[in-house]
């Protein structure tokens, strides 16, 4: 083959393919760590759902369970005065 030997051009494919590879992760590199930061706290919060699971009836979804819940009364700044949460 044009006196290139066969593991010299495997191994060269396979250094394109690799270098190819690191390419896209790096271009990509924001989205890939997004990622990984929503699997990993995926699985931090799977006991806390399995136990709502156990605990709730099943009427009612887990995710209600989880989701904290907001109070009118010191959730938000009034935005007509600036002020702050009220007590």
């Amino acid at each position: 083959m044009l006196g290139i030997d066969h593991r010299i051009f495997k191994a060269l494919w396979t250094l394109f393919v690799f270098i190819l590879l690191l390419t896209g992760i790096y271009t990509i590199r924001e989205t890939v760590v997004i990622f990984a930061l929503a699997i990993f706290f995926a699985q931090l919060v799977e006991p806390l759902v399995q136990m709502a699971g156990r605990v709730v009836p099943a009427k009612v979804s887990r995710i209600a369970v989880l989701a904290p819940s907001r109070d009118p009364k010191r959730s938000s700044p009034d935005r007509a005065t600036g002020d702050g949460c009220k007590p």
